[in-house]
């Protein structure tokens, strides 16, 4: 088998043009959608916005190569590096900080991407893992061979190899050449190109791919015209992790350079994130409506809590009398209170019947 490094025009790729137009013109629609809702938001929503954006890249693009972050802590560090003002409970871990710190460069810091920068992200990738389950090479290209195997109960087939350490270094200097220049001034493709390119010369012994998509995010949100772009690529992708992984071999072993398939599904998915974004902060602009149109003067704080949960979807299940005398710690006769001024106020519609049938469900048309 040939590897598309090997043939005699890398790494002059090519792609239908026709194609890869379409999905740049479905990508541009969504992306209006997009920007047009995220304006919306207040600043302080768009600020939790985007720390959970960035959260979900951090841990989205490490789970994607079997590496479990826990959110709760990624997304604590993400907070305390933004400088907003939220304080969750979550236990602290090293590397979780480091490489929400590696995404947080990745997406802010827009001067060119350099050898040393690079370097620093992957030492930040392994900072704080165990000795015995870092790669050999930490902040260095690799020395030998690499292989992208398939594991099946018979066999381990080799479906790609990287290209040959002695040429990984003049490779990278191409590959910086044409991330920080403008010889593809499409953001999108160029994007998808970098992250492709960087994946096939395969340079370090781990953490390749995840380097890549913060390639990708590098390049798609240095001229967003915003701080941060507030949506995450690799929570996409693990939604279509075999198209992920089918679109990159594919291409990687194209005989004359075509990386049409990558392209299409790398635009199809980042469209995907925009489209998931978009219903995100839709949900948080109803939540802000309703939370806005309460009168604190009218409702105690174990019902404008519930409210709260009820409208940003971290309530799950029917909620009765006896669940909220649960969640809110109070009598009976409270529960009942509560539940049945809400109802009043048009913020509960009742449903069922008999004490033990009676639930209750938010609204629906509030925040409309």
């Amino acid at each position: 088998m040939s590897y598309i490094w090997q043939n005699n025009n890398w790494p002059e790729f090519k792609w239908d043009k026709a194609a890869v137009n379409d999905a740049y013109g479905k990508y541009l629609y969504q992306k209006g959608i997009a920007d047009g809702v995220f304006t919306m938001l207040s600043d302080r929503v768009r600020q939790i916005t985007i720390a959970e954006s960035l959260s979900s890249e951090t841990v989205s693009s490490s789970s994607i190569e079997g590496v479990e972050l826990q959110y709760d802590s990624v997304y604590s560090s993400i907070l305390k590096q933004l400088d907003v003002d939220l304080t969750i409970k979550a236990k602290h871990d090293r590397n979780a900080e480091s490489v929400s710190r590696l995404i947080i460069d990745a997406n802010r810091d827009h001067t060119p991407l350099t050898l040393d920068r690079l370097m620093n992200w992957h030492c930040l990738l392994f900072d704080g893992v165990a000795k015995g389950f870092a790669p050999k090479h930490i902040g260095a290209f690799r020395t030998g061979p690499i292989y992208v195997v398939h594991n099946t109960q018979r066999e381990t087939e080799i479906i790609f190899e990287g290209v040959p350490s002695e040429r990984i270094a003049p490779e990278m200097e191409s590959l910086f050449s044409y991330i920080n220049s403008e010889q593809e001034p499409n953001l999108l493709i160029r994007s998808a190109v970098a992250s492709f390119w960087f994946v096939s010369i395969h340079p370090f012994d781990e953490g390749n791919g995840r380097i890549s998509r913060a390639i990708a995010d590098y390049i798609l949100s240095s001229r967003s015209g915003q701080e941060f772009k507030p949506y995450s690529i690799s929570s996409a992708i693990i939604k279509d992790r075999r198209g992920y992984y089918d679109s990159i071999h594919s291409s990687q072993i194209s005989e004359n350079s075509d990386i049409t398939q990558w392209l299409v599904w790398y635009a199809g998915t980042v469209c995907t994130s925009l489209s998931d974004a978009v219903n995100q902060c839709r949900k948080k602009l109803r939540v802000s409506a309703i939370m806005e149109s309460l009168d604190p003067s009218k409702f105690n704080s174990r019902q404008l809590h519930m409210v709260y949960q009820l409208a940003n979807g971290t309530f799950f299940g029917k909620l009765t009398a006896d669940k909220w005398m649960k969640m809110t710690k109070c009598q009976s006769a409270t529960a009942t209170r509560d539940l049945s001024g809400l109802t009043e106020q048009g913020l509960l519609i009742r449903m069922g019947e008999g004490k033990k049938g009676t639930y209750y469900l938010l609204n629906p048309t509030l925040g409309d």
